[in-house]
């Protein structure tokens, strides 16, 4: 990774004990699975704001939605 940034994360014992595990058992390192981890939750929630904010577009604009008649 040749361009990171250090940052330094509270857990709680029993998630600190859980990553562990798993970095054991995986084979990987404890920073490796917190980064994607990390990465994986923000773009998850990323494209959950950009879903929304495209809807709230659409809906002030007067784009028609989804229809919602029977």
């Amino acid at each position: 990774m040749a361009n990171s940034a250090t940052l330094t994360v509270r857990l709680s014992p029993e998630t600190r004990e859980k990553l562990e595990a798993l970095a054991r058992d995986t084979k990987r390192s404890k920073t490796d699975l917190a980064n994607k981890a990390i990465a994986c939750f923000v773009d998850r929630n990323a494209w959950q704001i950009e879903e929304i904010n495209r809807a709230l577009a659409e809906t002030k604009s007067g784009t028609p939605g989804v229809p919602h008649d029977g």
